[in-house]
């Protein structure tokens, strides 16, 4: 079970870890030290691995890019709130964001007079991996 903190400065209500990286591991509010398992320190090899894997099993050959690129947009840091996070939700909420930018991608193809079929593909794929949270 994770510990919880008494905020000092804010009586009554749990610590909270901040998005400062300068201030890791510790409240936003009154700078205590956090649990360690608060927060997580990430390991691109592990999630390199887990990437690959999952892809192989779905038959995706080539993840370079997809690793590269998730790599970038996570950075070096740790992952805040890690054991309090709500991942299930999170990716819910990204995958209904992609499917927003593809339905909006293909109405703009529409538009311009360009093929939506690829994004239409990828909606399918997108409303695939949602329903795959729900299993």
């Amino acid at each position: 079970m994770t510990e919880v903190l008494s905020c000092r400065s804010s009586p009554g209500q749990p610590c909270k870890e901040g998005v400062d990286p300068r201030r890791m591991g510790t409240c936003y509010r009154c700078g205590m030290k956090m649990p360690a398992a608060m927060s997580w320190g990430r390991d691109p090899d592990l999630e390199r691995g887990l990437v690959a894997e999952a892809a192989k099993a779905a038959g995706v050959a080539d993840t370079d890019a997809l690793v590269a690129f998730a790599q970038r947009r996570a950075g070096p840091l740790q992952v805040r709130n890690f054991m309090a996070r709500d991942f299930d939700l999170e990716i819910r909420e990204e995958l209904a964001d992609a499917a927003n930018y593809c339905v909006w991608g293909i109405l703009q193809a529409q538009e311009h007079g360009r093929d939506p079929q690829r994004l239409a593909n990828v909606l399918g794929l997108v409303a695939a991996a949602y329903g795959a949270l729900h299993q």
